[in-house]
């Protein structure tokens, strides 16, 4: 049999009540952490993702008025159609050496009609690279459309960002005989830094392993004074990043298998910092993907604003939780349970004897119409008791004269 009092039934259901409330309440603001969190790093992401699309396009834009700058040259293209590359690459020297300080582009590269090699002007005596087929998707492309052909592709140093397009004797975009192709390109280590500038996150750029050599990866990062880092991880390799600590930009997972809007990975802590991690594939110009932009958000700030919000809204909670208890028991004491002893006293009394003692109708609410009911249901109770009193003690004096009469008959 269940042994607890009504108000402990009372309270105790009132008190689960609260604490559930709370936890619901904790609950949604979990919730609401998390979407907060989301929505940073989601707008970190596409941030990164826009930011890096505008820094292709005004490259490409760039590179695309040095080629109309060059073409338009006479003497390029008459040193172009004749093929005189040694006094191509005296003549185009100052300007590649401008451009690739002002602007950081690294590959000029004049091609022929057959798409071979003429002069690389970053490595103009390598054997390699003189008269040998240039298998390059953007020469490629330009080759088939006779037009502008740019994109990404992944060298040894890292993303390069490409542009070709074909050489007229005329020095226009297109008319005249077909002198050749030139190809210009930059290396887009440089997006890194300008991306963390323009949003204030670390920002990496992880390549796949299987589209690089170790050896040619050794040697570029020894040309930057960088430690080799390629056995850090085993299937990618980090490139340029904004971050002394490479280890934040560590994934485990696939990047090829990246969703190609980009995707929120996690939410991590590094010393008193917490990072929002998302990432979007890098597709070369061939549309493979090759690597992938990490960006990490710092939502320690948040994170610590969110956290110190639950924290006070559980201490608020408990407070009210133990306040409202104490106050519903203290209310009920005084409306239901005292009353409810009253009543209970007074019956007692009248169950001893006691028939004097009134229970006083305190208000009209139901535990009043309780102790109305219960007052009227003693006075019947004394009224019955005082009509068999007054009938017993009626019977008693009439029976005295027969009992006496009995006596004397028999005495006879």
């Amino acid at each position: 049999m269940n042994t607890l009092s009504i108000r402990t039934k009372v309270v105790t259901a009132i008190t689960g009540s609260l604490a559930l409330m709370a936890l619901l309440l904790i609950q949604q603001q979990r919730r609401a952490y998390r979407e907060s969190i989301d929505l940073i790093s989601h707008q970190s992401l596409t941030a990164a993702q826009s930011g890096f699309a505008e820094l292709t396009r005004q490259e490409v834009d760039k590179m695309r008025a040095v080629f109309e700058a060059v073409v338009q040259n006479p003497k390029v293209l008459e040193l172009y159609s004749h093929e005189r590359r040694l006094e191509l690459y005296e003549y185009t020297k100052p300007l590649f050496e401008s451009l690739d300080r002002s602007y950081g582009i690294t590959n000029f590269n004049y091609i022929d009609a057959s798409e071979n090699r003429i002069l690389v002007m970053a490595a103009p005596k390598d054997p390699k690279l003189i008269h040998t087929k240039a298998v390059r998707f953007d020469v490629q492309r330009a080759a088939v459309t006779k037009d502008w052909a740019s994109g990404l592709a992944l060298g040894n140093q890292g993303f390069a960002l490409r542009v070709a397009h074909p050489v007229w004797d005329s020095g226009h975009l297109s008319g005249g005989k077909l002198l050749g192709y030139l190809e210009l390109g930059k290396e887009v280590g440089s997006f890194a830094q300008t991306l963390k500038v323009q949003s204030g996150n670390e920002i990496g750029f992880l390549l796949l392993k299987r589209r690089l050599t170790p050896e040619a990866w050794a040697a570029s990062r020894t040309i930057h004074h960088l430690p080799n880092n390629w056995a850090d991880r085993p299937d990618t390799v980090l490139g340029a990043n904004t971050s002394r600590d490479e280890s934040l930009f560590a994934y485990a997972g696939d990047i090829t298998q990246l969703a190609d809007h980009g995707v929120c990975l996690d939410v991590f802590n590094r010393g008193e910092n917490s990072y929002a991690r998302t990432a979007f594939p890098i597709k070369d110009g061939e549309g493979a993907r090759a690597g992938a932009v990490f960006v990490l958000s710092d939502v320690t700030a948040s994170t610590r604003q969110l956290e110190r919000a639950m924290r006070n809204t559980l201490v608020i909670t408990l407070s009210l939780i133990v306040a409202l208890s104490i106050g519903l028991s203290l209310l009920l004491q005084r409306l239901v349970f005292q009353r409810l002893h009253g009543i209970v006293r007074v019956a007692t009394r009248v169950v001893g004897g006691d028939y004097a003692s009134p229970i006083a109708v305190r208000n009209r609410d139901e535990i009043g119409q309780f102790e109305s009911l219960f007052e009227q249901f003693r006075q019947v109770f004394v009224n019955l008791l005082s009509e068999v009193e007054r009938h017993g003690q009626l019977s008693g004096r009439s029976s005295l004269p027969i009992e006496a009469s009995r006596g004397e008959s028999q005495s006879e």
